[in-house]
């Protein structure tokens, strides 16, 4: 099983490559993403459950979209215009979530635990930058079910480290295609003067989402502490060999009116859990780079999501990116 999903992934990449090949020459970065609740860095005993697992491969590149595809976002490409001035980026992601219910080995979950769950997707996305605001608009489609792969990561994953196989994959929320659209503003409101080494900002956010896999509302607010850091969310410059560091933490909530891994199927009868309609996450991350590599850890620590939930759920993040 394993041997034919590599090989599966394998064509995938091989002919997504090949078809953006024309484009690749206007690539920024590269960003190699995962979440897991085994991520815990020392901070609980590490769980294997709820939200389990998310891989992502993002690209960020200055491809010109037109019409509805620009998202609604326009504006000078990142690279070519002048630093500290507004830009836009194109972002484009392929990303599977996989989530389980809290005990693995019980049969029909969905009562008093949430159903097992796989989604994998694609997402386009454009984002402008300035100094002191960042407004992000998307839209992802995918697929839940057995086209998702989440069995078959999970269970390999597992056979790869030793853990026992899952028992409940067979009661799945089923195939269906959804969608949603997210937009998202962040405001980026220095608290010390731009000409230091060191930055604190303060940068409340919010963001609504409208879809069949996901309709909610959130807002929130951080902190971010840097050193070197550039301004806002501006990319760095090509080539930067300034080293910096930057540790942002802050509390968010969500509205929640629809979720997909928890709600069921959109367009039939599937198991489901009550979801709790408000959910506070608190998150925490680090980020530090030089010359063309960044590399991000993170940990989110949320709130109940659905009633049979006794506790909160805790995940990590860990990710690399490389830049042109």
């Amino acid at each position: 099983m394993a041997g034919r999903m590599t090989g599966g992934m394998g064509a995938l990449i091989l002919g997504l490559f090949l078809a953006a090949r024309p484009a690749l020459g206007q690539v920024r970065a590269v960003e190699l993403s995962m979440d897991n609740d085994g991520f815990t860095f020392g901070l609980q005993r590490p769980t294997d459950w709820f939200y389990t697992d998310g891989t992502f491969l993002e690209v960020l590149g200055d491809w010109k979209l037109s019409g509805l595809a620009s998202l609604g976002v326009h504006g000078a490409s990142c690279a070519t215009a002048a630093q500290d001035r507004p830009c836009v980026v194109t972002r484009v992601r392929l990303g599977q979530k996989i989530f389980t219910p809290e005990d693995l080995f019980f049969y029909q979950p969905g009562v008093v635990d949430r159903p097992y769950a796989g989604w994998l997707y694609l997402m386009l996305g454009r984002q402008r930058l300035t100094p002191r605001r960042t407004t992000d608009v998307s839209f992802q489609v995918g697929v839940t079910g057995n086209p998702s792969l989440a069995r078959q990561m999970q269970e390999t994953l597992h056979g790869l480290l030793g853990l026992t196989e899952p028992q409940g994959w067979q009661y799945q929320i089923p195939f269906e295609v959804d969608f949603a659209g997210t937009y998202r503003d962040t405001w980026h409101l220095p608290m010390t003067r731009a000409d230091g080494p060191v930055s604190l900002d303060m940068e409340p956010d919010w963001a609504a989402t409208l879809g069949t896999e996901r309709t909610s509302g959130q807002a929130g607010l951080f902190l971010r502490l840097g050193w070197r850091a550039p301004a806002g969310s501006l990319p760095r410059g090509p080539g930067s060999r300034r080293f910096y560091v930057v540790a942002r933490v802050g509390e968010e909530g969500e509205l929640v009116l629809r979720d997909l891994f928890l709600d069921g199927s959109t367009w039939r009868h599937s198991i489901s859990a009550r979801k709790e309609p408000l959910v506070g996450r608190t998150r925490a991350a680090f980020d530090m780079g030089w010359d063309r590599i960044d590399v991000r850890l993170a940990v989110t620590r949320s709130t109940r999501e659905f009633r049979g939930q006794d506790a909160p759920h805790l995940y990590g993040t860990i990710a690399l990116r490389l830049r042109r």
